[in-house]
């Protein structure tokens, strides 16, 4: 691997995206769209200001076609220049003064078109710092991410992307590129923003694997999930590759269309995924069951609401979830030569009928919310969609969540969240 120096301008940069030459689509990296409007005005603000800003990070790669850029630290920081550029926000109203070349410019509430053209300059003509790695392996470039990362607040469930390497990021991106992921999973604003959704897939993950192998966990926390990703690095069967495509491809079939539907959230999809499993095993048609999980969501079942509750990702109140989506699953289809154990392998049959969702736990089992990241505590609008609607999951364990203290534009590592907006006066503050 070879490392130098890229003496390139924002301008240039800008110019190499619009052509495809800078890529930001490496698979262990968070999405884009991850900074509020105040986080990017701050960025612009910094810059203009001749603060200092972190660097950028980029794999280069040579083949018959040219060369290209993968971004491995810095796309929240490029992305968010490159759509302010392009007219797709105004700064926020909150964004301080700058003085540029001795002059003072007001930036807020402003386009880049109403910039003055001192300002424009100087944006277009800042330049990072940029470290290019050439000829890095996977392996190098995972190891690079994770070393830039680690002080920086990545949650839980994307810091498992480089646990998990860059092939089954791969995969996994290309499962939730299917439309149950995509439309018909229940997910706020603030839940898509963290990547929920991949939390919610490596739940499914982890239940159909312990089905099968008696893998051992203790909680389907986003910090148990990081364990397992560990766990798959070098493990991922083709088995359980086929069963996520699978699943995923029936319940697309099933939701197509229907837009999203209240029951299809976070505490529940992984217990919807192994009761599927056991539906396609059966053929069932999907519309039938579908009917099945619409049925029995409408119809209040308390057992199942006892385990949903406070610390609903433990092991024995997911468990408790899965016992009772599968015994009802089973009287549904009247199934004679099924019982509640024989069709749920991943629930250890002698704790289904007696566990107790008010069971006490170890302190790291106690809530999935317990477990979000630094960056998503600062979020205590986590529950709250851009309408302002509170989403039924969302509204008891997240709130807990400790405030996040710090900085907003720290080393990006395309690591940081949403944040809440600071008040006026800790404005400059927020690149230290």
């Amino acid at each position: 691997m070879n490392r130098s120096t890229l003496p390139t301008g924002l301008r240039t940069l800008k110019n190499w995206a619009d052509k495809g030459t800078l890529l930001f689509d490496l698979p262990i990296q968070r999405n884009s769209g991850m900074w509020n409007n105040l986080q990017k005005s701050m960025l612009v603000y910094a810059i203009l200001n001749e603060y200092p800003i972190p660097s950028l990070y980029l794999a280069k790669y040579k083949d018959d076609k040219g060369t290209t850029y993968q971004t491995i630290d810095g796309k929240q920081r490029c992305t968010s220049l490159f759509e302010f550029i392009n007219g797709e926000y105004a700064l926020h109203p909150k964004t301080p003064p700058v003085t540029v070349d001795g002059t003072i410019f007001d930036l807020a509430g402003l386009t880049f078109e109403e910039l003055s053209e001192e300002c424009k300059d100087a944006l277009l003509g800042f330049r990072f710092t940029i470290y290019c790695l050439e000829d890095a392996t996977d392996e190098q470039i995972e190891e690079i991410f994770e070393l830039i990362n680690n002080a920086t607040p990545l949650s839980t469930v994307q810091k498992s992307k480089a646990k998990i390497g860059t092939k089954l990021s791969t995969f996994l991106r290309g499962v939730l590129e299917m439309s149950f992921w995509q439309e018909s999973v229940n997910l706020t604003v603030a839940q898509m923003r963290r990547e929920d959704n991949l939390l919610m897939l490596l739940q499914s993950a982890l239940l159909l694997e312990a089905s099968v192998t008696n893998y051992e966990y203790k909680s389907i926390s986003a910090a148990e999930c990081l364990n397992f990703c560990e766990h798959l690095h070098d493990n991922m069967s083709d088995r359980l590759k086929e069963e996520l495509e699978t699943l995923t491809i029936y319940l697309s079939d099933g939701f197509a269309g229907k837009g999203t539907i209240k029951y299809l959230r976070k505490n529940n999809v992984p217990i919807i995924f192994s009761v599927a499993k056991l539906a396609v095993e059966k053929g069932v048609e999907v519309q039938s069951f579908k009917a099945f999980l619409d049925d029995f969501f409408t119809t209040e079942n308390e057992a199942y609401k006892e385990y949903s509750g406070s610390g609903n990702v433990k092991r024995v109140n997911t468990q408790g979830r899965l016992s009772e989506l599968t015994k009802a699953y089973i009287q549904y289809y009247k199934l004679a030569d099924m019982d509640a154990e024989d069709g749920m392998d991943a629930v250890d049959s002698a704790e289904d009928s007696e566990v107790n969702p008010n069971e006490s736990s170890s302190v790291e089992e106690t809530s999935e919310e317990e477990e979000i990241s630094v960056l998503d505590a600062s979020e205590k609008t986590d529950g709250v969609s851009s309408e302002g609607e509170v989403s039924e999951e969302d509204s008891g364990a997240e709130s807990s969540a400790e405030p996040r203290k710090g900085s907003e534009l720290k080393g990006d590592g395309d690591a940081q969240g949403e944040g809440t907006e600071p008040g006026e006066e800790g404005l400059t503050k927020e690149i230290a």
